[in-house]
């Protein structure tokens, strides 16, 4: 009995929204959770890695209730500083959010569980284990703490605003408008996997919409460099930077 040949079934592009946000910008979850609203993806992508991931479920409580001791500590030593209370130190914020999970990691889960749709941390752990260890190791100690009290508040100030108005020069003129050159390669390498990881996930999965949440660097549309906007560009990706306002 003969059979007819089967038509293979054709590759259906589904669309992509690559999200480029600003870390630790205070209203980022609102915004972002508006956002995923709005596109209403099937799969949601994340810039951080598995061990970043992990990291954070096994030692934020206890590195967090280790800043804690320690700036308490220099409180009541009576170190000169800024600011009356230490906690309220803008460089003791940011210690304390690099040790938590940042709001894209947050808002991409509650999206994912409450719409019942899979979520997925893709960046390369490599470079998360040596930038934790660092963390562990170097920033998290009485002294750099307390280095970190004196420093002058200002300085800290308007940086959220600063890095908005970074990106949205870099979208609009295609070119990066700051130099990055210290870490250009991880950065290469980084979008180089993340847009492998997002190929697969394409190739394997018959996708309506995907949308990755990553930090805007990583979607310039560079002339000189690979990014990963650049590297999935015949794929003719949506890029949306989170507004910069709430």
């Amino acid at each position: 009995m003969s059979t007819l040949p089967t038509t293979p079934t054709p590759f259906v592009m589904a669309d992509i929204v690559l999200v480029g946000t600003v870390h630790r910008d205070p209203h980022g979850h609102h915004k972002l959770l508006s956002l995923l609203h709005r596109e209403d993806p099937e799969y949601i992508t994340l810039e951080m890695s598995p061990y970043a991931v992990e990291f954070r479920k096994k030692k934020r409580v206890a590195l967090t209730k280790k800043v804690c001791d320690m700036v308490g500590e220099l409180g009541r030593e009576g170190l000169a500083v800024p600011y009356p209370d230490p906690f309220s130190h803008p460089t003791i914020g940011n210690v304390l959010t690099l040790v938590d999970f940042p709001y894209e990691y947050l808002t991409a889960s509650f999206f994912s569980k409450s719409r019942h749709i899979p979520f997925e941390c893709i960046d390369k752990s490599y470079f998360s284990k040596k930038r934790l260890s660092k963390l562990e190791r170097e920033l998290i100690t009485k002294e750099n703490l307390r280095a970190l009290i004196r420093w002058d508040p200002e300085e800290f100030k308007g940086g959220v605003d600063r890095e908005y108005t970074m990106a949205t020069l870099a979208f609009k003129s295609g070119q990066m408008t700051i130099d990055r050159s210290s870490n250009h390669q991880e950065l290469v390498t980084r979008d180089r996997y993340m847009a492998k990881r997002i190929r697969k996930l394409l190739r394997s999965l018959n996708l309506r919409k995907l949308v990755h949440i990553g930090g805007w660097e990583h979607l310039v549309d560079a002339e000189k460099r690979e990014t990963l906007f650049t590297l999935l560009s015949d794929l003719h990706p949506q890029r949306v930077l989170l507004p910069r306002s709430p």
